[in-house]
């Protein structure tokens, strides 16, 4: 066995990209995440543009692998209950109200801003 196979497997991290106004509030909420045991990491993705990198805690392992193939009506009753009733993304994860088509998602995360005709811009 080469050494390839001794490293340990990379945590399961979540990505949350921001487009932050750069107020003081937005500099102690960083700061607050950056001290937090799950913050994996933060960088700068682009002009304007933060990465958090998010260290998804075990026991939310199974709701995290729902989340990311859309299935949020698959999340644990633990976890639903952490979303605020009556938000949009309660009624979501109840099943009450679906959340938008991925379209309008995409227009959520302004990605037109660091894209150009779907291409990266440099």
């Amino acid at each position: 066995m080469g050494a390839d196979f001794l490293q340990p497997p990379e945590p399961e991290i979540l990505h949350i990209l921001y487009n932050p106004k750069f107020t003081q509030q937005y500099t102690d909420f960083e700061a607050r995440v950056e001290a937090h045991k799950s913050c994996y990491g933060i960088y700068d993705a682009a002009p304007g543009h933060v990465m958090h990198m998010i260290e998804v805690p075990e026991k939310y392992l199974e709701d995290y692998h729902s989340f990311l193939i859309g299935r949020y009506d698959l999340f644990s009753d633990k976890y639903k209950k952490v979303f605020v009733p009556g938000s949009k993304l309660h009624k979501a994860v109840n099943n009450i109200k679906p959340l938008p088509m991925w379209q309008e998602q995409f227009e959520i995360f302004n990605l037109k801003l660091i894209t150009k005709n779907g291409k990266e811009n440099h």
